[in-house]
């Protein structure tokens, strides 16, 4: 098993750190390079004979096998304490996540729906003072999950659709592992 330093995965909030340990979070999105080397998500589809390779519609014989930046069964660490292995890395677009995924994302539920993660960015703050507290919420976890990814990455990177990866993971808290 290989170890390595501390990255971003999700957010590291005490809400959140609470959630890994809990165990209700224990998957997270992150971009694909795939998105910067000429891969339009249009003219590319997963094959589906080897997983996390992409084939080109167009003439249907180029083909790339995409790697993910956090590898299957390395550690990562999460916080000071909190280490998180990889049990599955897998390419997919942004649009196919779903309501499960996202829930188990650590998404926020509300009184009245799903927490709105970037309000500012979408709606003209005259909007927002004159609504009631909890405004924007949403009426399921995808869509929220949908804002908090443009709260990180931008209303145009939702747009384009973009070639993601979906990471499981299992965590470990031990003080002595690894040292």
């Amino acid at each position: 098993m290989k170890v390595m330093k501390q990255n971003k995965f999700i957010e590291n909030s005490p809400e959140d750190i609470k959630s890994v340990v809990d165990g209700s979070i224990d998957l997270f999105y992150d971009k694909s390079d795939l998105n910067h080397v000429n891969v339009n998500p249009n003219n590319w589809s997963l094959y589906p004979d080897i997983k996390n390779a992409l084939v080109n519609i167009e003439d249907n014989k180029n083909l790339i096998i995409a790697s993910p930046k956090f590898k299957v069964g390395n550690t990562y660490q999460y916080s000071e304490k909190i280490w998180i292995e990889i049990i599955d890395a897998t390419l997919l677009r942004l649009e196919e996540m779903n309501e499960s995924d996202a829930i188990r994302t650590g998404i926020t539920k509300t009184e009245k729906g799903y927490k709105h993660y970037c309000p500012n960015k979408l709606f003209p703050a005259k909007i927002l003072s004159k609504q009631e507290p909890g405004f924007p919420y949403m009426q399921d976890a995808r869509s929220s999950f949908f804002t908090k990814w443009i709260d990180k990455h931008g209303l145009l990177d939702v747009s384009i659709n973009p070639w993601i990866w979906r990471y499981e993971f299992k965590i470990n808290i031990n003080r002595t592992f690894p040292n």
